[in-house]
C-alpha cells in the first residue's frame, strides 16, 4: 500500500501541472479562430494584391500625360474638390 501512495502523488502533480498549462496557454486551448475573420483577412489581403498594381499603372499613366503636357499637375486634385463642393 505504501506503494500506491507515491505513484498516486505524482499523477495528482501530473494532472495539476496539466492544467495549470492549459490555463497559462490560452492560445493552444482556444486555438480556432473565427471563420469570418479568416475571410475577411484573405479578402482584404486579395483587394491589396489587385489593386497596387492598378494603382502603379495608374501613376505611370498620370506622369506620361504630364510629360506629354496633356495635363496639369494639379488637374486631378481641381477636379475632385469642385466634384465635391458641388455635392456629388
Amino acid at each position: 500500500m505504501d506503494e500506491i501512495k507515491p505513484v498516486a502523488r505524482k499523477i495528482e502533480e501530473l494532472g495539476t501541472l496539466l492544467i495549470i498549462a492549459v490555463l497559462c496557454t490560452p492560445d493552444l486551448a482556444l486555438a480556432q479562430a473565427s471563420p469570418f475573420l479568416t475571410a475577411a483577412n484573405s479578402l482584404q489581403t486579395n483587394i491589396l494584391a489587385w489593386a497596387t498594381p492598378i494603382a502603379i499603372i495608374l501613376v505611370m499613366a498620370l506622369g506620361v500625360m504630364a510629360m506629354a503636357n496633356r495635363m496639369v499637375g494639379s488637374l486631378i486634385i481641381e477636379s475632385e474638390f469642385k466634384r465635391n463642393s458641388d455635392g456629388n
